[in-house]
């Protein structure tokens, strides 16, 4: 009978929706010496600390939400403040799990030391460990060129290109 069952709350419906993201943290920007790459930005990922663990975030998108000064027209014409910026992981950085996004447009310097959404999706079985193993790929060897004729400690010439040189007058 219907009146028998509990009555469905937004804190159960909270309790049973997945999450669709793993947070993580924008550490700052890829980085040399001297000067600072800003259009790759670090990003910590909670729970990860390996680089086996990295690899199956490769490909996933991210979104940096934040807050603008105004408001602007935003999801079916309503205004809010709310913006978010996304891009992409694009490969391990270092070995201890943390990884290089890319975003369109650059995220600003304040951005460092806030949350980031790593997304789930897109989801490609290649970069998970495991499926490759199932699998049995293994990695594909790199095709090298012959190397080059030499006479003489010299590199021959191609196809006689070179005009002989006049032999010299006495």
């Amino acid at each position: 009978h219907p009146a028998n069952l509990p009555r469905v709350t937004s804190e159960m419906v909270r309790k049973v929706t997945p999450r669709l993201f793993v947070p993580g943290t924008m550490c700052g920007f890829r980085r040399s010496l001297h000067k600072q790459m800003m259009h790759t930005a670090l990003v910590n990922i909670e729970g990860v600390r390996t680089q086996e663990a990295a690899r199956w975030y490769l490909g996933k998108r991210v979104c940096w939400v934040h807050k603008g000064l105004r408001t602007k027209r935003g999801v079916k014409g309503k205004e809010s403040k709310v913006r978010a910026t996304w891009g992409r992981v694009m490969r391990i950085h270092g070995n201890s799990g943390i990884v290089r996004c890319k975003f369109s447009p650059n995220l600003p310097a304040h951005a460092i030391g806030s949350r980031i959404r790593v997304y789930m999706f897109p989801w490609n079985p290649k970069n998970t460990p495991a499926c490759a193993k199932v699998q049995g790929e293994a990695p594909k060897a790199r095709k090298l060129k012959p190397a080059p004729a030499r006479i003489g400690g010299k590199k021959k010439a191609a196809g006689g290109s070179k005009k002989k040189a006049a032999p010299k007058k006495k």
